[in-house]
């Protein structure tokens, strides 16, 4: 949050986008229009963040209501586990997390052009919503009828990936490179055991 406070003056304000540099700009375009847009109602990042947390929770919960029985305990979880981390941590990344909720009806409904819209948009906030782009070839990839040929392939590509690291040979081709650094920073940070049994 300290950080976030300290790159809020610095962002434009709504006045200022019509010349802002988006292509020079450290984040991604949604994220400054965002702000932008909470700057010119209240100039002051304690109020940003208020919108942002009305946001994000009411998405959350709004999702919770939806798709578990479980309300509370859901609303549980999240406020033991996540709530901290969504609303103080990760400021851009989770509103990447909101539009693939929003999403998810849509991927239900296969209505795959406006959850690709909705990709574009989570994309706009945070690079990371990039994953979102694969979620509907899930869809076709774990049918019953062809699970076995699914996991086969999986097993195939994690083989051939642990021979040749083929990461930074397809994001050249497909990503600019500040994405593609940042993607081979993520994809080289090591995974440790207390991190994975604290998510568990």
């Amino acid at each position: 949050t300290l950080i976030y406070m300290v790159w809020f003056d610095t962002y434009p304000t709504w006045d200022d986008l019509s010349y802002f540099n988006f292509e020079e700009a450290k984040f991604n375009p949604l994220w400054y229009i965002f702000n932008a847009l909470t700057k010119s109602i209240v100039d002051d990042f304690a109020f940003f963040q208020i919108v942002h947390a009305v946001i994000v929770n009411s998405v959350f919960f709004y999702f919770f209501k939806k798709y578990t029985p479980y309300y509370f305990t859901a609303i549980f979880v999240y406020g033991c586990a996540y709530y901290l981390y969504f609303n103080f941590e990760i400021l851009r990344e989770v509103m990447g997390i909101c539009i693939l909720m929003l999403a998810y009806p849509l991927l239900e409904k296969k209505n795959y052009l406006l959850y690709y819209i909705l990709c574009v948009a989570a994309i706009c906030f945070h690079y990371s919503a990039g994953v979102m782009l694969f979620f509907p070839l899930f869809y076709l990839f774990f049918k019953k009828e062809s699970f076995v040929w699914t996991t086969l392939g999986c097993l195939c590509i994690l083989v051939l990936m642990s021979f040749v690291n083929i990461v930074p040979l397809l994001l050249s081709f497909f990503v600019d490179g500040q994405l593609a650094v940042l993607s081979e920073k993520y994809f080289e940070s090591e995974v440790s055991i207390g991190g994975m049994v604290y998510q568990f």
